[in-house]
């Protein structure tokens, strides 16, 4: 479950850019108080869907608002470490290497 946190964290802390190109103070005056950002040239160049999904926690929910059924947390967390904790075998090295 750490590493979901520090995934979370890193997201987090990673912050917003501001500057006066993202904040486009520009685009607000030339859009106006009832224009459409979406058609904006600006909004299509700076529009990302980035989003911080978590591996273990399911986020979820059903129609009646309780989780789906799937796997219980301790399965989920018991086979990431088990994938997280299987030992690494490297590639070979290229004979040009070892000569």
């Amino acid at each position: 479950m750490m590493d979901e946190a520090i995934g979370w964290s890193r997201r987090v802390t990673r912050g917003i850019d501001v500057n006066e190109e993202t904040l486009a103070v520009n685009v607000i005056h030339d859009v106006g108080p009832n224009g459409h950002y979406l058609r904006h040239k600006h909004t299509r160049k700076f529009f990302k869907t980035e989003f911080w999904y978590p591996n273990l926690h399911d986020v979820t929910t059903s129609m009646n608002g309780r989780p789906p059924a799937s796997r219980p947390m301790r399965d989920r967390t018991v086979a990431r470490v088990r994938n997280i904790s299987k030992p690494i075998t490297p590639p070979p090295l290229k004979p040009e290497t070892v000569g």
